[in-house]
């Protein structure tokens, strides 16, 4: 990130320069050279922080769900893994990511765009009083659904046009 600092001409005069901040530096000299050739993404799965994970079971579960794995937190359910066809998901409760990394987001504020085959299926399947969307077909050609899991988190279903 960089920020502006007034700073002071030799005539006198006031104007402002821009510096970069430690973060910028850090990501900077972490990125020296381009990109980082040796790392190689396998996946990426989304952690939709929520406050309780029971209310969106079966929100997940319609739409074929498949539990990965599983960890109580007290006598509630504090994470859950679980697969989507060949894609995954992470649900977690705020005390849970609290008391594991220290760094929980507050729940509800994920967002997770998932590309479909058949909109019409996901149409049929979710609860009509979580479209916050209706179906619409966008500038570059994928018809989408929006809608806002028990979770409070939107998902995005899209069908790209082929």
């Amino acid at each position: 990130m960089l920020v502006s600092v007034p700073r002071q001409s030799a005539s006198g005069g006031l104007y402002l320069q821009a510096v970069a901040t430690p973060q910028m530096e850090a990501a900077r000299k972490l990125f020296e050279g381009g990109v980082m050739s040796t790392v190689s993404i396998r996946s990426i799965t989304p952690i939709l922080i929520v406050r309780a994970i029971e209310p969106c079971l079966e929100f997940w579960q319609k739409l074929g769900s498949k539990v990965i794995a599983q960890v109580p937190r007290a006598d509630v359910i504090g994470f859950l893994w679980f697969s989507l066809g060949e894609q995954t998901v992470m649900l977690q409760t705020e005390d849970s990511a609290e008391a594991d990394v220290k760094i929980s987001p507050k729940a509800g504020g994920g967002v997770v765009y998932l590309d479909v085959t058949d909109i019409a299926a996901v149409e049929n399947t979710v609860d009509p009083q979580s479209i916050v969307l209706p179906k619409r077909v966008t500038d570059y050609g994928s018809t989408e659904i929006w809608v806002r899991e028990p979770g409070g988190n939107l998902i995005g279903f899209a069908q790209h046009a082929e």
